[in-house]
């Protein structure tokens, strides 16, 4: 029964899935995942200036009150 499975898939692919299109799919996946990784840290890294600015925000609001 375990050898069912792999010789399906094998079929699958020299049927169904030329070379090119497997190179085109990984090439793909490769691009996607990098881009996705580039805006996951670009986010990351912009969470902390919005951070800072919510800091300064504060101090200047604290700031404003003790002046009055």
């Amino acid at each position: 029964m375990k050898l069912v499975r792999p010789l399906v898939l094998q079929k699958f692919k020299e049927r169904f899935m030329s070379q090119n299109l497997a190179e085109f799919l990984k090439v793909l996946m490769i691009v996607v995942t990098f881009s996705g990784c580039l805006i996951a840290g670009r986010q990351y890294m912009l969470s902390f200036d919005d951070a800072e600015d919510d800091a300064e925000d504060m101090d200047m609001v604290g700031h404003q009150e003790n002046e009055s």
